[in-house]
């Protein structure tokens, strides 16, 4: 199976961007035209300074990059996607990171499973990212992660459905699950039949029935917190994970690190940017076709940042300020989705709760 804004100022955006850029190996003429693209982009550095309000929703983030496998095409710029990604989450506050080096199968349910638990100590209310980057494949309407130790002779089987990680690891009572996938959405290669349900897939219809990533009754039974994901392609496409052979950083690793540290800019609009650097990026190489990320937000909810700046939290305090005096159940309940990531989460629940409004678990 092969491979299938701006920082607090100017300066320093653009020197990071350039450390990055060595790394990975790029040629000459690539990083001219990155640079020209980075200037052309609109990003105006902001002298903003991060403000942590008291009470913050929990940050929790799980990382993985998956560069060896035993029985498929080794990817090595995943490992150093996810080392800059986990910076980039780490800088904006994740305080829960789990970079796993152990990639099979029941290390990575493991992983989850143990991001379950912090989500139940934090009340099941929390912003959650998860990033994978790695081999993956799409088959029947089901979008799969492939672990270190995928067997070919049951490819499907020893993979990773979307579906029972979306299940496991969303925020079930308010905030946010961001969801990053650098990976293929080509179908299983031939032989890799699903003549049953994945167990993975299996153990998340158990807790919700009849349940998939995208239909009606999983984005309802979940409704007061947001989703978002990114694929790093479209369908039935591939991902790169190198432009050249001398390349540490995949496209998309490279354009999310320059792109997603940008200071009180709505998280819809950072990953619509990486979207486009990274066709960018991938149009420069003549005869191949450009690598199109796709975002998906099914819920279609709230406002999220991952670099919240003093202006989003005066602006979030503002919004709060209008819904608290009314107490009205309906516009708290507004509340809790539009602002997933606000400091007055917890107290709109809390209200919401004294209504005797339900909340969904």
């Amino acid at each position: 199976m092969r491979a299938c804004e701006a920082a607090p100022d100017y300066q320093r955006f653009h020197e990071r961007s350039f450390a990055l850029r060595t790394r990975a190996g790029l040629a000459s003429a690539l990083l001219k035209a990155l640079y020209a693209m980075v200037l052309s982009s609109g990003i105006q550095a902001e002298a903003q300074v991060l403000v942590e309000p008291k009470d913050r929703v929990p940050r929790l983030a799980l990382v993985v990059g998956v560069p060896s496998y035993n029985h498929y095409d080794d990817r090595p710029s995943m490992e150093l996607d996810a080392r800059e990604i986990s910076k980039t989450v780490t800088d904006a506050g994740f305080t829960y990171l789990r970079e796993p080096r152990d990639t099979r199968y029941g290390s990575l349910i493991l992983e989850f499973r143990a991001l379950r638990q912090q989500l139940d100590a934090a009340d099941q209310t929390a912003i959650v990212f998860f990033y994978f980057g790695g081999h993956g494949f799409s088959k029947d309407g089901y979008e799969f992660l492939v672990p270190s130790d995928a067997n070919p002779a049951d490819l499907v089987g020893s993979s990773i459905s979307l579906d029972y990680v979306l299940d496991t690891i969303f925020p079930r009572r308010g905030g946010a699950l961001i969801v990053v996938l650098n990976k293929c959405r080509t179908t299983a290669p031939s032989g890799s039949e699903m003549s049953v349900v994945p167990r993975t897939a299996r153990a998340a219809r158990r807790e919700a029935p009849q349940s998939s990533p995208m239909n009606d009754a999983w984005t309802n039974s979940k409704s007061l917190a947001d989703l978002v994901i990114q694929y790093s392609t479209r369908p039935n496409s591939s991902a790169r994970a190198k432009l050249t052979a001398n390349e540490s950083l995949s496209p998309y690793g490279l354009a999310f690190s320059l792109l997603a540290p940008a200071r009180d800019k709505e998280l819809q609009r950072v990953l619509l940017e990486v979207q486009l650097h990274v066709k960018q990026l991938t149009s420069l190489r003549s005869g191949q076709q450009p690598q199109l990320p796709e975002l998906s937000r099914p819920l279609g909810l709230g406002e999220l940042y991952l670099f919240p700046t003093a202006d989003t939290w005066a602006r979030d305090r503002d919004s709060w300020e209008r819904v608290r005096n009314n107490a009205v159940a309906s516009d708290l309940e507004g509340f809790v989705r539009e602002h997933p990531d606000s400091q007055f989460l917890s107290t709109a629940l809390e209200l919401l709760a004294g209504l005797g409004q339900e909340v969904r678990p």
